[in-house]
């Protein structure tokens, strides 16, 4: 039986009519932090929380660091990557100053997720944090940009699926900017070359990056890239895509090596199965032929898999004492270039103290001092003293130019620092040589003009 009911159309609604105004201007400003020269805060913007990075009121003053502000706009505009922090625009910020306005990531910092202080990472969401990072460097290097200063405090975990975002790029660098070049960076997270040199280098990052996949703990297939990154510039990985496609070709060797574990069970049950179908073929006497026939079959299938087997084992073999033998060539390398660095600095080390010693022994020999003190009691002309000086300057060099044992490099920062030395012994001589005439002219102005140039045995 059909009934004809009356039908209420249900509809959404909200369950409260008191709505958060949307205001175009920045709104609820609160201090993220204070660090450096720049200040973090979070602001919100029709009805979306924002990040204002600004300069602290000392900096602000400095145009170093407004350039520096302007040059982390130009570099983050140039990027779009789900795993890099996304800046909007530039803006001057009632109550704040110009700030480059950038996306809010609701999450904590690496090294807050690492510490465990909200829950703790799995092996599977390291690794895929660290396939994150890997592919945000990659992109960034492709557009000719060098972060120069990965660290886990500079790379955020989303609170929603623990994904990465990589931040701060104040002191990034690209070949297409000029300005602020100069060393840079954390020290516990920077490699050696770059305190040194001003000019990035994406190996850099390769460094920073290897020293974080060491903090993440994963996997066994890591440890080998981890080491890579750490050597010297000259034997890092000279890019991201060969840190991955060596990563990938290490996970497939491993791959390999499982499948061959797994062949080789396979093998050990197909021959009890064998041997237990061969016992039954062979009680079974009214199946005489077809016993044969399948134990033919069999043992030719066996003879494959064993044939097979010793391959992959021999390939495996191969692959284990090539990998051996490169590094053990790399340690051997490595050695051999510490070792003559390190003899390169003692003898250039010894060579500068030999040096100096034999300068002070020349100024001792010149009697400098004695002859000074002539100046006032039997009132000389100073030509004499300046011959003196200038045969010492003349030692420096003819000293230096007998080291034919050391580089050039090596003799030119020998000279350089015994010539600093002179040049600080040659300006109190003749501070104190000015003093002395001057004192003697006031006394008598023609004194030192009459007066023969006498050398006293003492002085001598």
């Amino acid at each position: 039986m059909i009934t004809n009911t009356e039908h209420t159309e249900e509809t959404s609604v909200f369950l409260s009519e008191s709505f958060e105004s949307i205001d175009s201007q920045f709104t609820e400003l609160q201090e993220l932090s204070t660090h450096g020269f720049a200040r973090l805060l979070k602001a919100k913007r029709y009805g979306r929380w924002y990040v204002l990075k600004t300069l602290n009121d000392e900096a602000s003053e400095v145009p170093a660091y407004r350039e520096a502000l302007r040059k982390e706009l130009e570099v983050l505009m140039q990027m779009q990557h789900p795993s890099v922090v996304q800046a909007t625009g530039f803006e001057h910020v009632e109550g704040v100053g110009p700030c480059i306005i950038m996306e809010y990531i609701d999450g904590e910092t690496l090294q807050q997720a690492l510490e465990g202080k909200q829950e703790q990472l799995s092996l599977q969401d390291r690794q895929r944090m660290a396939e994150e990072l890997i592919s945000a460097i990659g992109y960034i290097h492709s557009l000719g940009i060098v972060h120069r200063d990965l660290k886990p405090q500079n790379i955020m975990v989303t609170r929603n699926g623990h994904r990465v975002k990589l931040i701060d790029f104040g002191m990034a660098d690209t070949d297409q900017h000029a300005v602020l070049k100069q060393p840079a960076g954390t020290l516990r997270y920077m490699a050696p070359e770059q305190a040194q040199q001003a000019v990035p280098d994406i190996r850099n990052d390769i460094y920073s990056l290897g020293l974080i996949l060491h903090e993440l703990h994963l996997d066994s297939v890591y440890d080998k890239v981890v080491e890579r990154c750490l050597k010297p510039i000259d034997l890092r990985y000279r890019n991201i895509a060969e840190l991955t496609t060596d990563i990938r070709r290490k996970r497939e060797s491993r791959r390999l090596w499982k499948r061959n574990a797994v062949a080789a069970v396979v093998m050990l049950l197909m021959t009890a199965v064998a041997m237990t179908v061969w016992q039954r073929l062979t009680q079974a006497a009214d199946s005489a032929s077809q016993q044969a026939t399948v134990i033919d079959s069999l043992q030719h299938r066996l003879a494959q898999q064993q044939a097979e087997n010793q391959q992959a084992r021999a390939n495996l073999q191969q692959q284990m004492a090539t990998n051996i033998t490169a590094q053990n060539q790399s340690i051997s390398q490595l050695t051999m270039v510490n070792e003559q660095l390190q003899n390169e600095l003692n003898r250039t080390r010894q060579a500068k103290i030999a040096a100096l010693e034999a300068l002070h022994k020349e100024i001792r020999r010149s009697h400098i001092d004695s002859h000074i003190d002539t100046l006032s009691r039997w009132k000389y002309r100073w030509q004499d003293l300046s011959l003196r000086m200038t045969n010492i300057s003349r030692f420096i060099y003819r000293y230096v130019d007998g080291l034919t044992t050391l580089t050039p490099p090596e003799r030119d920062q020998i000279r350089m620092s015994m010539l600093d030395v002179w040049q600080q012994w040659n300006t109190n001589v003749m501070n104190r040589v000015h003093s002395i005439r001057r004192r003697v002219l006031s006394n008598n102005p023609d004194t030192l003009l009459s007066q023969p140039n006498k050398i006293p045995k003492e002085a001598l």
